[in-house]
């Protein structure tokens, strides 16, 4: 028992450890402070993230003990606790996967829908078919020669800017 302790000690201090890493590396700002505190002082800086680790690691122990002792003391019951815990989860992840599928579904329906559809229209009059795609591609490369215009008199008008200063 003393050897579970031990562990969950250990496995605490480096959790705790980790968890104050990631949580450094996500602001840059405190890094820096936290960099030019333990440059002031690295003595002092070592030993505030020892206690640190410590009551973090504490923290965890006692709650490991905590759930130890539930366990030890009702065997049966704590693990129907933690089989009706995963088993909740395990519907909610079900759900929104379900979900998710019948999105797909949704939109896979639309798309054939309209897949169908322009088989339709492209069946009972090919040729008009082929003439209105071609007047939908040559509305397309006209919008597209417009915006490039539009890009390049923008680009001529920055570059003359910057010619006069």
């Amino acid at each position: 028992m003393g050897k579970l302790f031990n562990l969950v000690f250990r496995v605490g201090a480096v959790l705790g450890i980790a968890y104050a890493a990631k949580k450094l590396a996500d602001n840059k700002d405190v890094v820096k402070e936290e960099y030019a505190k333990a440059k002031e002082d690295p003595k002092a800086y070592a030993q505030n993230v020892q206690e640190k680790a410590t009551a973090k690691a504490q923290d965890v122990q006692a709650k490991a003990q905590e759930e130890y002792s539930k366990a030890k003391e009702d065997p049966k019951a704590y693990a129907e606790n933690v089989q009706n815990k995963a088993a909740e989860k395990a519907k909610e992840v079900q759900t929104k996967a379900n979900e998710q599928v019948n999105v797909a579904k949704n939109k896979a329906t639309e798309v054939q829908s309209k897949a169908k559809d322009e088989y339709a229209k492209a069946k009972e009059d090919p040729e008009a078919y082929k003439a209105e795609l071609k007047e939908k591609g040559q509305e397309k490369v006209d919008e597209a020669k417009k915006e490039a215009e539009k890009t390049k008199n923008n680009v001529k008008k920055e570059a003359k800017k910057v010619k006069k200063k």
